[in-house]
């Protein structure tokens, strides 16, 4: 859920409060840099790997924002 530039910072900090972990577009840029190759391949293979897209989700409730909203 969520365009980028659409408040999803703070629907961030809300849904964590609710429901816990959420991964926003900010995550692979700040957090897990260890996530740019996912997504990166991603992009230019026009697909993702199923398996680590879940390795990669573990532990996150909630998605928005870049690349959620792209896929």
């Amino acid at each position: 859920a969520g365009l980028p530039r659409t408040g999803t910072l703070s629907t961030r900090a809300a849904l964590e409060q609710l429901v816990g972990p959420c991964y926003h577009g900010s995550t692979p840029m700040i957090e897990r840099q260890d996530h740019i190759p996912l997504w990166m391949e991603a992009l230019s293979e026009g697909r993702i790997d199923r398996v680590a897209l879940k390795k990669a989700l573990q532990g996150y409730r909630a998605g928005l924002d870049l690349p959620f909203s792209g896929w």
